[in-house]
């Protein structure tokens, strides 16, 4: 990501630090000014750089806070559609650009989280724009699910069947042999999470 970024990023982190205040009136102001100076004003900024602090934040709470703002932000209604029936989400109006740039530090985070909170929030995330932009238009996710699946660490393991599990529709088309070698392999893991993780995308 370019240094404007990272900047931009800091300065959201502030803003994300007063929505979780336990002021009320704090909370207030910061939910307003993410509608009016971030969502309305710089969708494409605010995606990237909430998936730059996805990925790259030192801080495990600030990466899952930022995971479901990602998640939260990025599939309601666009602002200012001048018709109810041109809504569209707010991902859908950033454009391909960012839509790539935020995939591809999701994938990094999903490589490198290893915080278990911050990674289940990751994993929802990433199941949740999977379902938005389909498969065919992310086509490194699959192969990244694999990896991590075959991962010597448990944390990783467990992530890929948990978005198998919400997105069970990617095995679609697998050789039964792949599938079949990769559950079985999971079924017998010797990380109790995993067994459970990979017994609820098998009956997905």
């Amino acid at each position: 990501m370019s240094s404007t970024i990272s900047q931009t990023a800091s300065l959201l982190k502030g803003l994300m630090s007063n929505l979780m205040s336990a002021d009320n009136d704090v909370r207030t102001h910061a939910e307003n000014s993410l509608k009016t100076e971030w969502v309305a004003t710089q969708p494409q900024t605010l995606l990237s750089s909430l998936a730059f602090l996805v990925h790259q934040d030192t801080e495990p709470q600030a990466r899952a806070f930022a995971a479901v703002l990602l998640r939260r932000i990025a599939f309601q209604n666009a602002p200012n559609a001048e018709y109810k029936e041109d809504e569209r989400s707010v991902w859908s109006i950033v454009g391909p650009a960012v839509q790539q740039a935020v995939m591809g530090e999701l994938l990094g985070a999903l490589k490198d989280e290893t915080d278990r909170s911050a990674r289940h929030k990751l994993c929802d995330t990433i199941s949740e724009v999977n379902n938005e932009v389909g498969d065919d238009e992310w086509a490194e996710l699959l192969p990244a699910l694999y990896a991590c699946a075959q991962n010597g660490d448990a944390l990783l393991r467990e992530s890929a069947y948990r978005i198998f599990a919400s997105c069970a529709y990617l095995l679609t088309g697998q050789s039964v042999e792949a599938i079949t070698s990769a559950f079985i392999g999971a079924f017998q893991d010797s990380d109790a999470a995993v067994r459970l993780a990979a017994l609820k995308a098998a009956v997905a």
